[in-house]
């Protein structure tokens, strides 16, 4: 079968994509890499890929089982190209996800199939945060007509401020969110976006080498607020060896980026996690679903409603050995980021975030059912009772 997420990308929406919205893409490509109408070069390698992941989509037995085979080989819940880290995601969240009973949205984000690296992310403490709102459109399918000077820096790299920002510049090692399109510039093809449906921007720890290096390079000399369009060379990117199905070897790659803001102070060094974890003391507290949690700090900030977007520092460990599986807090990590009650994380982590305020940090001790259940997840043996420590940074 298709490699994970591949019928996905290809078809260019997300799992939580309706017979709809498949169908209008499905529309949309045909339009471009038809061969019998287009006159891409790509069109007739593409047109055959095309045409199986929308017999598969379209199909809802077919795309129920394609979906199964996803959970049991990946146990993943991303959407395309943002990566979330790996116990966040589910198997019961994806199925019900393909046959379109959860509307997802990431958080996360992650970004491994558009931006590259590993899935870690360098660490904020402090839930403070300037940025720029935005509502961006559904992306273009190739990339707009643009004007303005065009600036060539000594790496390669190419842009044109579209828009000027008029906040101030990310730092060495601060977390910027922003939202980003991405085509080949040599058939102009759109192969991931912050702004497809059900996608939250993403963000990323400037100059910690978590993304390409022209992305790096590209939004340390923004403002928040601004807009820019990177021409990125392959050096700066893949590459010779390319990325996945979407991006070929030796690819130039075209970005429209918007930077929407910062989050937190620069952090040059991250916190590390402990091995096992520590002891704490308070009230447990256990809520009707049979999740417990312990307040460590009660936050001042705001409670996040269903649908908003939080960010959050977290640490987790087995209760049965106290090992460490992930943490937010290890080197050149970031906060993790999710839209809260739309199953994209297990579900102590819906509940417990969900009465938190942010700036509260809290101990969350989530029974299997509330986790992996009987199936596991990777590292996570089945039936495990899980122990996360969680700061809620912030709720956008």
């Amino acid at each position: 079968m298709a490699k994970e997420r591949e019928y996905y990308a290809i078809l260019q929406v997300n799992r939580a994509a309706g017979e709809a919205e498949i169908e209008a893409s499905y529309s949309r490509l045909s339009k471009l890499y038809d061969p019998a109408v287009s006159k891409k070069p790509r069109a007739s390698a593409r047109w055959p890929e095309i045409t199986e992941a929308y017999a598969v989509l379209s199909d809802k037995q077919r795309r129920a089982d394609y979906d199964r085979k996803l959970a049991r080989q990946r146990g993943t819940t991303r959407g395309p190209g943002i990566p979330l880290p790996s116990f966040l995601s589910s198997p019961y969240t994806l199925t019900a996800a393909a046959v379109g009973l959860v509307v997802i949205a990431t958080g996360a984000l992650v970004l491994a199939s558009v931006l590259g690296g590993d899935s870690g992310e360098e660490a904020v403490s402090q839930p403070s945060a300037s940025v720029a709102t935005s509502v961006g459109p559904t992306p273009p399918a190739s990339p707009p007509e643009v004007s303005g000077e065009t600036v060539t820096t000594p790496s390669g790299l190419q842009y044109i401020d579209l828009q000027v920002g008029t906040g101030g510049t990310p730092q060495q090692n601060q977390t910027v969110m922003a939202n980003y399109s991405g085509w080949l510039q040599s058939d102009g093809t759109l192969f991931d976006s912050s702004l497809n449906p059900g996608r939250a921007p993403f963000q990323f720890a400037l100059g910690a080498g978590r993304v390409i290096p022209g992305w790096d390079e590209g939004f340390a000399t923004m403002k928040i607020g601004g807009k820019r369009r990177l021409i990125i060379p392959p050096a700066l990117a893949y590459g010779e060896t390319g990325q996945g199905d979407s991006i070929p070897p030796n690819a130039t790659l075209i970005f429209d980026v918007e930077l929407l803001g910062v989050v937190g102070e620069p952090t040059p060094a991250a916190q590390a996690p402990p091995a096992s974890p520590p002891e704490v003391s308070g009230e447990i507290v256990t809520t009707p679903s049979g999740l417990q949690y312990i307040d460590l700090q009660v936050g001042t900030g705001a409670t996040p409603q269903k649908n908003q977007t939080v960010v959050a520092n977290y640490s987790g460990w087995l209760q049965s050995t106290g090992a460490l599986f992930d943490s937010s807090l290890k080197p050149d990590r970031t906060p993790f980021q999710f839209q809260i009650g739309q199953g994209r994380v297990i579900q102590g982590w819906d509940e417990g975030f969900g009465t938190m305020q942010a700036g509260g940090k809290r101990r969350l001790i989530i029974p299997p059912a509330l986790a992996y259940g009987e199936a596991g997840q990777g590292a996570i043996p089945p039936n495990s009772t899980l122990i996360f420590d969680v700061e809620l940074i912030e709720v956008q």
